[in-house]
Order: C-alpha cells, then structure tokens, then sequence
C-alpha cells in the first residue's frame, strides 16, 4: 500500500488583513479654504468641530486611519510640497495629543488630468493598498465631494458622504452632517460582525 501525501497551501493572509478608514482632509477633518484658496500654512488650518473627539474614538487594532487628499494648490504655485508637509505635521502632533494615529497620508499634487492619482482616480488607494495589507472589502471611504464618494464606489469600499448635495447622497452608502456620526456608525457596524 502506497500512502500519497498531499500537500495543500492554506492561505491566511485574509486573516491578517487590516480594515481602513479612508478620510478625505479638507471638509472632513479641517474646514475648507473658500473656493478657489488653498490652506497653505497651518494658521489657516481649522479643525471642524469634534473630529478630533470623534477620530479618538476608533480603536487602533481595529482600523488603519489614512488620509487621502488631493491637493491642487501645489500644481496652481499656490503651496509647496514643504509647506503641505509642515500642515500635516503640525496637523499630526495636535492628533497625537488626542492619542489619534493617522497611519498614513497620502496627497495628490497634481491638476485635472495629469495622473491617476486625484480623486476620483483610484492612485491614492492603490498606493495605500501596497503599504499595508488592506481589506477593502470591510473598509470605508468617508468624504464631503462627489469625487470622494466615486473613489470609493471604485474601490468597492462602503462610502460616507459628508454634505447636503442630493446626488452625491443618492450614490452613497450613508450621509451625515458631520464626521462624528459617520464614525459612530462605522463603529456600531462593526461590533455587530
């Protein structure tokens, strides 16, 4: 009698797999510049009320927090990359102070349609999915424009639109005012799988 011994390659990569949290920056975590500005020093920066109180609340373990923002000022001469990554730096320590981890940025500096990168474009994403190993399946994109919520309908993640334009909400997965709400449902979703 012969004994085969078969060898089979179990793949538990899934297992390890880390959820995400995908927030746009401008009119999600920090109030918007009026249209045609841009943010381009940290006192012009705001943050909107409660998002660092709502960002604290998301569990470490559970979700990757990534940023992923497209920034055309750069393009325009209107900010410089070093004055982009002095914002975000001093936008980081202040979360810190909160115990908040943003585990990534991602920006796009580019103008309309010279990359893959700007939003609604998929770029950022895929940068973010070769950084870390991201289940994008029961991960989240959370935005106030109509390109956030396209980037995430084309990445397969359940989408959160923050604003009042109707057909943006109608594409979406869910709406709110504000980004505690939509934090407080991504939460309560995943206690219950």
């Amino acid at each position: 009698m012969k004994i085969i011994r078969k060898s089979f390659k179990i793949d538990i990569s899934y297992h390890f797999m880390k959820k995400a949290i995908f927030l746009d920056r401008d009119g999600v975590i920090n109030k918007k510049a009026i249209e045609g500005e841009y943010i381009s020093s940290f006192n012009e920066f705001e943050f909107l009320p409660g998002v660092l109180e709502s960002l604290k609340k998301v569990p470490k373990t559970d979700y990757l927090l990534i940023i992923v923002t497209n920034q055309r000022g750069i393009a325009r001469k209107k900010i410089s990359i070093n004055d982009l990554e002095l914002i975000h730096n001093k936008m980081l320590n202040e979360m810190d102070k909160y115990g908040i981890n943003i585990d990534k940025i991602y920006f796009c500096p580019h103008n309309y349609g010279e990359c893959k990168c700007r939003k609604p474009d998929v770029g950022m994403i895929e940068m973010a999915e070769k950084d870390f190993k991201i289940d994008m399946e029961n991960s989240w994109m959370i935005g106030d424009s109509l390109s956030d919520i396209e980037l995430g309908i084309k990445k397969r993640l359940q989408t959160v639109y923050l604003g009042n334009n109707l057909e943006t909400k109608m594409i979406s997965n869910y709406s709110f005012d504000n980004l505690s709400n939509a934090i407080d449902l991504i939460l309560s979703l995943s206690k219950k799988y």
